[in-house]
């Protein structure tokens, strides 16, 4: 069980490493991603950009096991499920697709079809060798030679023609069966050596030359190759993690350096500052290949698989480094065209060049000087300004000319408006004599005007008034029903929030005769049982229940209070509204009995027919009994919004009492959550002290365990410091001797011409204070790496362990507190890993590149600090195998030992002593440590010092050995004899 040390930003091309570390790339693929995702977005554009000439490449980068041959398909096999292909089968039908699509474009354009030629090789490098994967005789070597257009062409090696798809993935598929792999411990199909399948794509085909000045166009045709490689790269990988040996372990060495160099050649590459001048190709074969690659002619497509093990988190790192180091990479791409269609091309464009400028003579904005030079003509430019002018001159007519004709027509108008008002002024005269009559008559229909408008301003008052009832209806309905079930349900909730209260006062306190709180038999027993504990927790649980069940009650009350009141608003509005409508409507009925009245006035007095005036009377009387009918229905509705009114002042007197008994029940909460807190601190309080003698015993323990280990170190630290001395005293009195001969003195007091020995010994002093500088990042970042490998196998070991525990024992109670200790270690494991993880990568951030040291050193300093570095490392060689050699000893004097503890040890087992009982633990060389104990102590505690990583080496006692979890039992035996 391992967890996961990667995450990628939603939406974002962006990878997490750990908590702290962003890494920003084009493309980001998470785990669930498919082929077709990768290749969509990745690959489709390349593979358009060969039908245009262009070179591309794409480089699967990353550590074994991560997954870069499945990505690349180099190990594609025709029963591969079609979501499973990889890059390559998808590339290949892919080209061969648009080659038939591009034909039959052109046979349905007219023109002929474009012919293509495709052919492919397919080697490997292993070992800095070249394979070629393709050709019968696989051990035929081949040379690399570089023509001169910067193509790299491999002379001897075999390409095979391909007419479909299915012949390149047959070629595919045979290169891979002869491809290197081994097995591993990270792998059981490692590919041991770096491959690179290529497609050479050479098309022909007829472009049409379209001309400016409408000719048809002209036909050429062009010649455009491309080289298209897939490579997949064999994974880094560590000796200690793969366990390879003999043949396995040179081909990772060899892996290894070849990756190495590859990392060289992009970091010069990548450099920004530009400092960089050679870039070394020519390190090993696999950058040699792919020199149009890196920085050449070619897209290049970089990707890099990783693991999101935490147990794989330095590869991870390192390949996202690299991976980011790569990105700086600028490549010049230029199509690929054969040089009779460049030549062609660059003549086409001076042909236009030259009739562009032949016609800008003969237009006259050019002319030619007695010295033959072409300049800009000035009358040319002036007659073009003024013909400019002349246009807008001409539009400005146009548009004044359209406003005359409007305005002819404007005045023609006029006038014939003019005699007919004439015309109506001559028939005026006439017309006076009858003009009283007429008077009434215009009244009269005034009058009907205004009655019809009323008409209809009644009509529109009547859907009002219809709208409005059934609102008021269906409001008394939700009053009289909604309303009574809401203060019903509103005292239930009441009376349940003080059963609620009633039941958690008797539940957490009752006092007795003298007022003081009765605490249970359990309460009262000593906190150091775990049953108390559980007890409290559990009632404390339930109180916390109940209390947030009272609460919640308590909302829906105030919710239903809030609804009620918001509901006689709204019942208040309304009534007010339909009052405003009965008085609009009497105002309204009052004017037409007024006017009524006048006109019939007025009627009289002009001695108007009888029948007419009853007519009009009648019509009006129906009006207003209509009107009064209505008036007469909004005053029922008033009354019973009366007797509404008198039920509401019932309601206000039941829903002042619920909201009295809302806040008896809050107040009632708030005493019941006081009891809580002090109860809850009466018992933290006690457990506070029970937890500080706990404390202070394991202090005391603690510090006699810290004394002993003190002691041991001091010792340690004595025994080492002796023999440094001494080792330092041999090395001092070996080199007591002149530094420099004669002649090394000459050549220093030479090289030092334009710089002081003072000057170089300050260079050095600085080169030497950045050389410690990164062997000691180095040794801690080594040392950091060991250490996140040893807990990762703890881990593992503790899972292990917990496994068996499980599958051993049925009953799980039985084992639950040996479980709950296996578990919290392994949290504390989990922890360790992604601290140490945290320092891994400051460490890779503060890490110096060697290229640093020799910044800003001219010739003679530099040769003076190479051999103040040689003589180092003489001395440092001399004292190393000055180590050996007492190492050599020491392991021939232990080997002279064991035979003599064999015989002791069968001596001691011959006379065992029965009061005494050993327990066994294993340290990290699976060596046995013995150590004797108290029979009734059978449990041993592991703990993890993970800022002294020396002291876990030395006591088994400290966490040094084999996963040993918090009270388990190791290995407990009677007596000494039974450790055979």
């Amino acid at each position: 069980m391992y967890n996961i040390c990667t995450r990628v930003t939603p939406g974002e091309p962006q990878v997490w490493l750990g908590d702290d570390k962003a890494f920003t790339f084009d493309h980001v693929f998470d785990m669930p991603s498919k082929q077709s995702e990768v290749y969509d977005s990745c690959v489709t554009s390349l593979i358009e950009g060969c039908f245009n000439g262009y070179n591309a490449t794409i480089l699967a980068y990353g550590q074994t096991g991560s997954g870069k041959t499945y990505t690349m398909g180099t190990g594609f096999d025709v029963t591969f499920p079609q979501e499973q292909r990889g890059i390559i089968p998808r590339a290949v039908e892919h080209l061969f697709d648009n080659i038939n699509k591009r034909r039959e474009e052109a046979k349905n354009d007219g023109l002929p079809m474009p012919e293509f030629s495709i052919s492919t090789q397919f080697i490997e490098i292993y070992n800095d060798e070249i394979i070629d994967l393709l050709a019968e005789n696989r051990n035929k070597r081949n040379r690399i030679r570089i023509m001169d257009d910067d193509g790299i062409i491999l002379l001897g090696v075999e390409s095979k023609s391909v007419l479909t798809s299915e012949d390149t993935i047959k070629c595919l598929k045979s290169g891979s069966l002869f491809r290197t792999t081994g097995a591993t411990l990270m792998n059981a199909e490692s590919s041991r050596s770096h491959a690179i399948f290529t497609l050479f794509i050479k098309q022909t085909r007829i472009d049409l030359i379209r001309k400016e000045d409408g000719e048809s166009p002209e036909q050429e045709v062009v010649t455009l190759t491309a080289k298209f490689n897939f490579v997949d790269l064999a994974g880094s990988e560590r000796l200690s993690r793969t366990g390879a040996v003999g043949e396995r372990a040179r081909e990772g060495i060899s892996i290894n350096t070849g990756l190495l160099h590859l990392g060289n050649v992009i970091s010069a590459l990548g450099d920004r500052t530009r400092k960089v001048t050679h870039i070394p190709y020519r390190d090993s074969k696999l950058t040699r290949v792919l020199q149009d690659s890196l920085g050449g002619n070619s897209v290049t497509l970089m990707i890099a698989c990783i693991s999101p093990c935490d147990r794989d988190f330095v590869e991870t790192l390192n390949t996202l480094r690299y991976a980011n180091r790569a990105k700086n990479i600028k490549n010049k791409v230029t199509a690929n065209q054969d040089s009779q269609t460049q030549l062609i091309n660059e003549l086409r464009r001076q042909i236009m060049q030259l009739q562009l400028e032949n016609q800008e003579l003969r237009q006259g904005k050019l002319f030619v000087k007695n010295d033959g030079e072409v300049e800009l003509n000035d009358v040319y430019h002036e007659n073009e300004m003024l013909r400019r002018e002349l246009n807008n001159a001409n539009v400005r007519i146009k548009a004044l000319n359209t406003r005359l004709t409007d305005v002819n027509d404007e005045n023609i108008n006029l006038k014939e408006k003019m005699a007919i008002q004439q015309i109506a002024n001559g028939n005026a005269n006439i017309s006076n004599q009858t003009g009283n009559e007429d008077a009434a008559e215009s009244l009269i229909k005034g009058y009907l005007k205004e009655i019809s408008d009323l008409r209809s301003k009644v009509v529109e008052s009547e859907h009002l008034i219809t709208h409005y009832r059934k609102q008021l209806n269906r409001t008394n309905d939700e009053y009289e029903i909604n309303g009574l079930d809401i203060i019903e349900k509103a005292k239930h909730d009441v009376e349940l929030g003080k059963a609620y209260y009633n039941q958690l006062s008797n539940s957490i306190s009752s006092p007795d005769s003298n007022g003081n709180r009765v605490i249970d038999d359990d309460d009262q027993e000593d906190f150091f049982d775990d049953e108390n504990d559980e007890d409290f927790e559990t009632k404390l649980a339930n109180h916390n229940v109940e209390l947030a069940n009272l609460m919640e009650s308590l909302a829906s009350k105030e919710r239903l209070i809030e609804e009620f009141e918001a509901r006689e608003r709204r019942i208040i509005e309304l009534t007010e509204q339909y009052e405003q409508k009965i008085a609009s409507f009497k105002m309204k009925i009052k004017q037409i009995e007024e006017d009524r009245e006048k006109l019939m006035n007025k009627i009289k007095k002009e001695n108007k027919d009888d029948h007419t005036s009853k007519a009009k009377k009648e019509e009006y009387e129906k009006r207003l009994t209509g009107l009064q009918a209505e008036i007469r229905k909004y005053e029922n509705l008033k009354r019973e919004h009366k007797k509404m009114l008198s039920q509401e002042s019932i309601s206000k007197e039941q829903m002042k009492k619920l909201r009295q008994e809302v806040l008896e029940a809050k107040q009632h909460r708030v005493k019941l959550i006081a009891q809580m807190r002090e109860q809850m601190g009466k018992h933290n309080k006690e457990l506070l002290k029970n937890r500080m003698m706990i404390n202070k015993l394991t202090r005391e323990d603690q510090k006699k365990i810290m004394q002993i280990r003190n002691l041991e170190s001091r010792s340690n630290q004595q025994k080492k410091m002796l023999q440094r001395r001494e080792e330092e005293i041999k090395n001092l009195k070996r080199l007591a001797r002149p530094v420099y001969s004669d002649r090394v003195a000459g050549r220093f007091r030479r090289y030092m011409n334009g710089s002081t020995p003072q000057k170089a010994r300050n260079k050095w002093t600085v080169f030497e204070q950045k050389f410690n500088k990164i062997v000691a990042l180095r040794r801690q970042f080594e040392l950091e790496e060991k250490k996140l490998m040893r807990y990762h196998e703890d881990r593992q070991k503790s899972i292990d362990l917990l496994n068996t525990l499980k599958e051993n024992n049925s009953d799980e109670d039985y084992i639950a507190d040996d479980l709950d200790s296996i578990k919290e270690n392994i949290e504390y494991l989990d922890q360790c890993i992604k601290n140490s993880q945290g320092v891994i990568m400051q460490l890779e951030d503060e890490n110096l590149n060697t290229d640093q040291l020799f910044d800003n050193l001219d010739p003679d300093e530099t040769e003076y600090i190479l051999s103040k570095l040689a003589n180092s490392a003489i001395n440092h060689a001399i004292v190393a195998s000055q180590r050996d050699e007492e190492l050599k000893e020491k392991d021939l004097k232990f080997n002279n030992l064991q035979p003599s503890s064999l015989q002791q040890a069968q001596k001691d087992d011959q006379q065992p002593d029965m009061n005494k009982t050993f327990w066994v633990m294993k340290d990290n060389d699976n060596n046995i440590d013995q150590k004797h104990c108290d029979p009734n102590s059978l449990m041993v505690q592991s703990t993890y010092d993970s800022s002294n990583a020396a002291n876990q080496n030395k006591s088994s006692l400290n966490g040094g050995g084999s996963i040993v979890t918090p009270s388990i039992p190791l290995c407990h035996v009677s007596n000494a004899s039974s450790l055979k």
